[in-house]
């Protein structure tokens, strides 16, 4: 598993989302890559021929949630054998929440840490001193997304998170299955599968949606006007609706 935290300062110009991007893991600093001479992240355990996924999540003032999230899905992938990668988009400044165009951020930014690499910096002490190095790395190539809300845990291993056909992006939890949103038809979020390509096709998320909701409505109207469909999960799991998924929140 590799895990990057993107921290987004969004603000809204014309049809512009500009993020500026700062990537930790713990004591890890990382930034954009100048040099295309980068290793790849663990290429001595990639198989490149398998389908692996980025799991995007979209955050802020959950970190409680995401200690539980992050370990949660990790071990539910594991045992599907599902390759992935965690990108974690935080929205630090004080918009509110747009949930879409993190989601886009972390489309964009992961495919850069994939393509062009990142430089990442290293503090480590000894004794009483400081040391910095750095180096250029570049993550596993991930094939499809899933557009992961952090409050939801999957439950049931009948639930898989395998690569979209061509047809169009899978939804996880449509509103048959959803614990709290069963009764809103038109539901479209919390989780969705979706290939890179697609994505891209349709030109990913609305940036123009503050505050939460209605993103995930325009995102379907999208995927029809490039003739996607949106592929449900069985709907004769809905006895099993309250074990499909579980609710975090804190």
């Amino acid at each position: 598993m590799a895990l990057c935290f993107f921290a987004a300062f969004l603000y809204f110009t014309k049809h512009y989302i500009v993020s500026d991007v700062i990537i930790r893991i713990s004591d890890w600093k990382w930034g954009p890559a100048d040099s295309q001479n980068c290793p790849v992240f663990d290429h001595s355990k990639e198989d490149l021929t398998i389908n692996r996924m980025a799991v995007l999540v979209p955050f802020r003032d959950r970190f409680t949630e995401l200690q539980e999230f992050i370990p949660h899905l990790n071990n539910f992938l594991n045992n599907q054998n599902v390759r992935h990668t965690f990108f974690i988009i935080n929205q630090v400044d004080d918009l509110r929440f747009n949930r879409g165009a993190l989601l886009n951020v972390g489309a964009l930014e992961s495919l850069e840490a994939e393509v062009n690499g990142i430089i990442v910096e290293s503090i480590t002490q000894k004794n009483s001193l400081y040391q910095l190095s750095s180096q250029c790395l570049k993550l596993p190539f991930t094939k499809y997304l899933a557009l992961h809300d952090v409050d939801l845990l999957p439950e049931d291993p009948a639930l898989k998170y395998n690569m979209p056909s061509e047809l169009g992006p899978i939804h996880l939890i449509p509103f048959y299955l959803h614990p709290r949103y069963y009764y809103f038809k038109e539901y479209a979020g919390g989780v969705l599968i979706i290939k890179r390509t697609q994505y891209s096709l349709v030109g990913g998320m609305s940036n123009s949606f503050w505050g939460w909701g209605r993103e995930d409505d325009e995102f379907q109207i999208r995927l029809k006007s490039k003739g996607f469909k949106l592929m449900l999960v069985n709907s004769n799991w809905q006895i099993s609706q309250q074990t499909l998924f579980s609710i975090v929140f804190y």
